[in-house]
């Protein structure tokens, strides 16, 4: 099964642990690919982490990281690359959001969008916020520093930024320090070579 097709099924599967009055699914991984990425060739790897990569992210973030396996959606214009789109469930507070962190070939976080959170919507961090991640660094994401807290959402927001913190994290530690070139020695060996135009085969319904 296509990995996008995966994620589809996580956003909805959100929905069936909150009330329904709750949860919502705000975007499909199909649609948010097509946002960020128009008239790109996104390409989906998937990558198998090292004990020694995992030990790297843990002391990026100061936090351990337990996933051996993740997947990342590497966009490119012709032979430009545009750059890279990771997708990442996580708990909010009692339940769980769907973030899409796009980062650029320099490393900063180029859009993040949210595709489905499943708490009551008053915890939701308002999209104006959102759009201050853009353009954030490696521990440029803390809350009350380099991006304003939000009042009676204050698990939103850390679990928002600890997810950005831990993309830029994954992103360099797979790929590299910054660079203006495209990662090429760096550059993991796909396991799964197929491609997908975002306008038009993103995943099989």
């Amino acid at each position: 099964m296509p990995d996008i097709r995966r994620h589809l099924q996580i956003a909805a599967a959100l929905l069936l642990v909150a009330p329904c009055a709750h949860g919502q699914v705000k975007m499909t991984t199909e649609k948010a690919l097509k946002l960020a990425f128009p008239k790109c060739v996104v390409e989906r790897r998937t990558i198998t982490l090292t004990e020694k990569q995992r030990l790297a992210l843990g002391k990026l973030t100061g936090r351990k990281f337990t996933k051996s396996m993740v997947f990342a959606y590497i966009a490119r214009r012709g032979k430009t690359l545009v750059g890279t789109a990771w997708f990442d469930v996580h708990k909010v507070r009692s339940k769980k959001q769907l973030l899409m962190v796009v980062v650029t070939p320099r490393l900063t976080v180029d859009r993040v969008e949210v595709l489905a959170f499943a708490e009551p919507k008053r915890y939701a961090a308002p999209k104006k916020w959102v759009g201050k991640l853009a353009k954030k660094r490696l521990g440029q994401v803390r809350p009350g520093k380099d991006v304003p807290r939000i009042t009676g959402a204050t698990l939103t927001v850390r679990a928002t930024t600890r997810c950005v913190d831990r993309i830029l994290a994954l992103h360099q530690t797979v790929f590299g320090k910054p660079t203006a070139k495209e990662p090429s020695k760096k550059d993991p060996k796909p396991k799964n070579k197929g491609k997908a135009k975002t306008q038009t085969k993103g995943a099989k319904r």
